[in-house]
This record gives C-alpha cells, sequence and structure tokens, in this order.
C-alpha cells in the first residue's frame, strides 16, 4: 500500500508540473520541443553590422532567471542605433525553456 501511495504521489507531481515550462513563441509551445524564432521589431539603423544577444530562461515553472532585455542584448554588442530585434524560443518537455533576444544594429 506504501508503495501504491508514493507511486501516486510521484504520478501526481509529475502530472503537475509537466507542460509548465513555457516560453513566448509565435506559435504555441510544442509539447515535446520547440525551437522556434520571431521578429520583434525594426529600428532606424541603416544596417546590422554588429549582433547582440541576451536570454532568460524557466525551470518547470519554479524558477526563473536571466535577462532578455533589448537593453542588455545590445549593450553587450556595444549596438547604439538598433535594426532589428528578433527573438527565439527553445522549451524541452515543458521541464525546460529559454527565450532569447537578438538585436542587431551599429
Amino acid at each position: 500500500m506504501k508503495k501504491l501511495l508514493t507511486a501516486t504521489a510521484i504520478a501526481a507531481t509529475v502530472a503537475m508540473t509537466a507542460g509548465c515550462a513555457t516560453a513566448r513563441a509565435p506559435v504555441s509551445n510544442g509539447w515535446l520541443f520547440t525551437d522556434v524564432k520571431g521578429s520583434e521589431s525594426v529600428g532606424d539603423a541603416t544596417s546590422g553590422v554588429r549582433y547582440g544577444r541576451a536570454c532568460s530562461a524557466n525551470v518547470l515553472g519554479l524558477v526563473a532567471y536571466g535577462d532578455s532585455s533589448t537593453r542588455t542584448a545590445a549593450s553587450r554588442a556595444g549596438i547604439s542605433r538598433i535594426q532589428t530585434v528578433d527573438y527565439s524560443t527553445n522549451t524541452v518537455l515543458g521541464v525546460w525553456a529559454q527565450t532569447c533576444t537578438l538585436v542587431y544594429g551599429e
């Protein structure tokens, strides 16, 4: 009986936490895996000579961390005039999710 209760508790915990880690995507997140990219905006720079990236992540919908802001991505690459801002999203089994902001400019 104790094994049955333990197994039930584990199954309930897995069921409640599965699929909790989601990320922004132009389509809904895939149940098993997501790897998509999308466009956010266009600025006034004439060319995207430099490229900056900033990411944040989520684990089980319980812990989220990182800085995926446009400002951080631009400053990491020394970009002062932004041409485009895109993003990429990856998720795995609803356990782990990551969103990255991709900034191109000069």
